[in-house]
């Protein structure tokens, strides 16, 4: 192919993106707003599928001592009554668990890949649109500068500019829900992850972390929480009725300003490709995290369609070819993914009795059904059969 590729953003998705291009002998520099790639706050589970793009760039083995390996995922209602449990072990693809890490050990380990590669990051440079026609590309940045390039790759979250001003349709769709992400200094089960669903609709999630932590995320107040944060004791306590063990977690945070705080939003771009210009991630397709699967189906996002770029064009098709074969390999799937963290959201906030007694019903007819459990499991996991060419080792 000719022309630089150009990376706007610098997350697991566009770092993904730009480690695999250089390993495949692509040009490629990565655009980030932000003065400096610093940490970011909170854990994240990386899937199978995600534990997958990092094998295949050969970037597991090296990180797995800042994984914690789960196998069991179990919801709980109020006083700790299990709802369902499901076994990530069962999988019969690679890697059947799920692993949970902090989100600035995953960053690091990626920038660091990264510079390994020779991958150049430019900072400070705010992509405010994209200019051009098929024939050539370019960049136009918030400081007045512009950057050619011959493919770009949206990589900017759900505000994306790339999105907006690249002819890509799709705008951030509002959940109506609101959620807390961090880390506590306190042991949690080795192995397990459980999830909290409480009758007022809140929820609350605890998983272990390396070094005896603990990653937790819960419903916050949709616009209420900077308010509540002026009397958080309070609002820790009114947790303890439902489950003591969550209060608990609350209030062993030493530092309130290291927790994230989000409005979920949604992003449902009804194509990811124009041009030379390609969407990934949440500019393209952000979820809710019920499922856990963000950043595991950026990451793939990533690894996917840079593969797709060496290989099309180095047979002679085209970037039209590249964009086609890129949806018909992810944009069914991941839509799946979408809709099924989206009704897990909303089921999980359900608060009327006979809603909660439904949800009930259909926790127990998912777990007990080996038909309908497993392919909850292989979607949350990301198993997608269409993909496997493109998550075997480079060079495979």
């Amino acid at each position: 192919m000719t022309g630089r590729i150009a990376v706007v953003g610098a997350g697991p998705a566009g770092l993904t993106a730009a480690i695999a291009a250089r390993r495949l002998g692509l040009e490629v520099v990565v655009y980030e707003q932000a003065p400096a790639l610093g940490r970011v706050g909170g854990g994240i589970a990386i899937q199978s599928n995600g534990q997958r793009v990092l094998a295949a760039l050969d970037l597991l083995s090296g990180f797995e001592a800042r994984m914690e390996a789960a196998r069991t995922f179990v919801i709980e209602g109020p006083g700790g009554r299990r709802y369902s449990r499901t076994d990530y072990g069962a999988l019969r693809v690679p890697f059947p668990r799920f692993a949970v890490v902090l989100r600035a050990d995953l960053q690091q380990h990626l920038v660091h890949a990264a510079e390994r590669a020779g991958v150049r990051v430019e900072l400070e440079r705010r992509c405010t649109a994209v200019v051009g026609d098929r024939a050539a590309t370019g960049l136009q940045f918030a400081d007045g500068r512009t950057a050619e390039c011959g493919v770009v790759l949206g990589a900017d979250g759900v505000r994306s500019a790339v999105r907006t001003s690249g002819g890509l349709a799709g705008v951030p769709r509002p959940v109506g829900e609101a959620a807390l992400r961090g880390v506590v200094a306190r042991p949690a089960t080795p192995g397990l992850a459980r999830e909290i669903w409480l009758d007022d609709g809140r929820l609350f999630g605890i998983a272990p972390l390396p070094a005896g932590r603990t990653y937790f995320y819960c419903s916050a107040p949709l616009a209420g929480w900077f308010d509540i944060v002026q009397n958080v004791p309070a609002w820790i306590e009114s947790w303890r009725d439902g489950h003591s063990e969550a209060a608990s977690i609350l209030a062993a945070v030493d530092d309130w300003t290291r927790v994230s705080y989000d409005e979920l939003r949604e992003v449902h771009a009804p194509r990811w490709w124009r041009n030379g210009c390609f969407l990934l991630g949440d500019a393209a397709h952000a979820m809710t995290p019920n499922l856990g699967q963000g950043a595991n189906s950026a990451m793939v996002d990533a690894l996917v369609l840079v593969r797709l770029l060496r290989t099309t064009l180095d047979a002679g098709g085209s970037l039209e070819d590249v964009g086609r074969h890129y949806e018909v390999i992810r944009r069914s799937f991941v839509r799946r993914i979408q809709v099924a963290s989206h009704v897990l959201c909303r089921v999980a906030t359900w608060r009327s009795p006979a809603a909660r007694l439904l949800r009930r019903g259909m926790l127990v007819f998912g777990e007990v059904t080996e038909r309908f459990g497993q392919m909850g499991l292989r979607l949350g996991a990301g198993v997608n059969p269409v993909e496997e060419p493109y998550l075997r080792p480079l060079g495979s």
